[in-house]
């Protein structure tokens, strides 16, 4: 499996790879020094998946407060 630049890439093709990592996992008896590999890419994966869920609600809760609007109201 190619790895990509994590911080390149969309939250779509964040799930993608995710699942692509389960269905190899899955499907594969693998060894377990690859499907160790995948585990850690999959875990930065869902890291970096994360880490742009995290960005996008700050700039909500930004875009909100300029207009006014609670938390609690969007």
């Amino acid at each position: 499996m190619k790895k990509i630049d994590i911080n390149q890439i969309s939250l779509e093709i964040v799930f993608e790879e995710l699942e692509n990592i389960v269905r190899k996992m899955d499907e594969e008896e693998l060894p377990l020094e690859e499907a160790f590999e995948l585990y850690q890419y999959g875990m930065q994966l869902v890291s970096a998946c994360h880490s742009k869920i995290e960005k996008v609600e700050q700039e909500l809760i930004v875009i909100n407060e300029e207009r006014g609007l609670k938390d609690s109201e969007f």
